[in-house]
């Protein structure tokens, strides 16, 4: 895997795009539902766009994993806003090698069909790290017995904690911007006091 990410990064970044790994998944065989940045292409009021839930959902994976990642410093376009804890999520190679471990770690059959066809793709410019330089389709096929049949416990514990990790995560971006707009709206109602001829009064039960 560390030698896929290498050829992947083909601009040296240290990191990667939603789309190329999205890209990656989909060449392995992953179904819509198994790739979060495809399965979360769906509309969101305006003036966002499909691909901003997209990219929040694959953030908000990359967070509950604890994959290691970073946040694109240039947002999809400078004239739309970003959604509230949102923006561009960019897989570091670390994140990459752990991302794929978890998927890799299950469901023989269909990791090593997948994982084949990528080395179709790649492998004849994809020298083998740990070979002397020969490439990985010089190498052959991957054989089934690499692969995991059942996930192993240790890893099911990790993809739980996730879970929950991720529900809290959730949580708290809500608290966030509901907080923040209270913010903005009690700052707009101070500065139409200012201006006007009228005031606001609060009531507030206990």
């Amino acid at each position: 895997m560390n030698d896929f990410f290498t050829v992947l990064d083909e601009h040296n970044t240290g990191s990667l795009t939603p789309e190329v790994f999205s890209g990656f998944l989909e060449l392995n065989g992953f179904t819509r539902d198994e790739d979060p940045w495809r399965k979360s292409h769906t509309p969101l009021a305006l003036p966002f766009l499909p691909i901003d839930n997209a990219d929040f959902t694959l953030l908000s994976v990359y967070q509950s994993h604890l994959f290691p990642h970073v946040i694109s410093p240039h947002p999809r376009s400078p004239h739309r806003p970003t959604l509230p804890y949102g923006g561009v999520p960019l897989l570091l190679r670390e994140g990459f090698l752990s991302y794929l471990a978890i998927e890799f770690s299950n469901d023989a059959p269909a990791r090593c069909r997948g994982l084949n066809l990528a080395l179709r793709r790649y492998g004849a410019v994809m020298p083998c790290t740990w070979e002397g330089g020969r490439t990985w389709r010089e190498m052959g096929a991957v054989p089934e017995w690499c692969f995991l049949r059942d996930m192993p416990p240790e890893v099911k514990k990790k993809v739980d904690e996730a879970a929950v990790r991720g529900e809290r995560l959730a949580r708290e971006k809500v608290e966030a911007v509901r907080v923040e707009n209270e913010i903005k709206a009690m700052g707009r109602r101070n500065a139409e006091e200012l201006v006007g001829d009228y005031r606001y009064v609060y009531r507030y039960e206990y």
